[in-house]
C-alpha cells in the first residue's frame, strides 16, 4: 500500500510517500524552497514574485501536493499546532483546502499532532528538528545514501521538513501496522512502553485509541 506524509506550510511544505511493503526502495519527497541553490529533481523553487496574491500561490502548491499523493491510498497531515506562533491562521486555511481536495477526490486521510508523532519517531513528544533528523538517519541509515536529501542544509528548511514528513508517514505506517495485527499492541506496551501510549493514546474529543481510530474519508 503507498502512503504518503504531508508537512504542510506557506512556503516550504515537506512530502514523502512510500509503499509499506517496501519503505527502503521505493521512498520518495519533494519539498520547496524559494532560495534557488536548494534547487533540484525533487526540490522546486519560487519566488513569491511569481503570483499576484496569495490564492494563487496556494493553487500552484496544491497542485504540486495532489500530484505528488497520486497512487497513494492514505494520506497523512500534520495537525495544527497551538503552540506555533506567526502566519497560523493562514496555514491553517492552506491545510484546510488541501484537505478538502484530499476529500474530495476520495483519499483516506488522517491529521496527526506534531507531538505524536515526534514521540512514535523519537520517543519524545517536544523532539526538535535536529533531534527528529538525528533519529530518523540513525534508525533508517540507508537515507544517508540519498545524496540529493543529505544535499541540503542539515536541520534546516527544506531537509528539516521532508524528516518532518517522514515522521508523519511513519507513525501513520505503524498505525496501519496496528491495524493489520503486524504490531502486537500488547507486546509493544512492554517492548517500547513510549510508542504503545502513542498507539493507544486518547482523546477528550476521541476516545478510540489512536490505532483504532477510523480515517477521514468519503463513505
Amino acid at each position: 500500500m503507498w502512503i504518503a506524509g504531508l508537512d504542510l506550510s506557506m512556503n516550504c511544505s515537506g512530502l514523502v510517500k512510500w509503499d509499506t511493503d517496501d519503505i527502503e526502495n521505493t521512498f520518495t519527497f519533494k519539498s520547496f524552497t524559494n532560495t534557488l541553490k536548494w534547487e533540484s529533481e525533487h526540490i522546486i523553487s519560487y519566488h513569491d514574485e511569481d503570483w499576484k496574491n496569495q490564492y494563487e500561490k496556494t493553487e500552484w502548491f496544491l497542485k504540486h501536493i495532489l500530484d505528488f499523493v497520486k497512487g497513494c491510498e492514505v494520506v497523512a497531515l500534520e495537525d495544527h499546532s497551538y503552540d506555533s506562533t506567526g502566519l497560523v491562521f493562514d496555514i491553517g486555511a492552506f491545510i484546510g483546502v488541501v484537505k478538502q481536495e484530499l476529500f474530495r477526490l476520495g483519499y483516506k486521510m488522517i491529521a496527526i499532532p506534531p507531538k505524536t508523532h515526534k514521540k512514535y519517531t523519537t520517543l519524545n513528544g517536544n523532539a526538535d528538528k535536529c533531534i527528529t533528523t538525528d533519529r530518523i538517519v540513525a534508525n533508517f541509515p540507508w537515507i544517508k545514501n540519498d545524496r540529493e536529501l543529505m544535499a541540503l542544509k542539515e536541520y534546516k528548511s527544506p531537509q528539516a521538513d521532508i524528516m518532518d514528513a517522514f515522521s508523519i508517514a511513519y507513525t501513520l505506517n505503524a498505525k496501519l501496522d496496528a491495524m493489520d495485527g503486524k504490531i502486537d499492541i500488547k507486546k509493544l506496551k512492554v517492548d517500547n512502553k513510549k510508542r504503545w501510549e502513542v498507539l493507544t493514546a486518547t482523546s477528550d474529543s476521541n476516545k478510540e485509541q489512536f490505532w483504532e481510530r477510523p480515517f477521514d474519508c468519503r463513505r
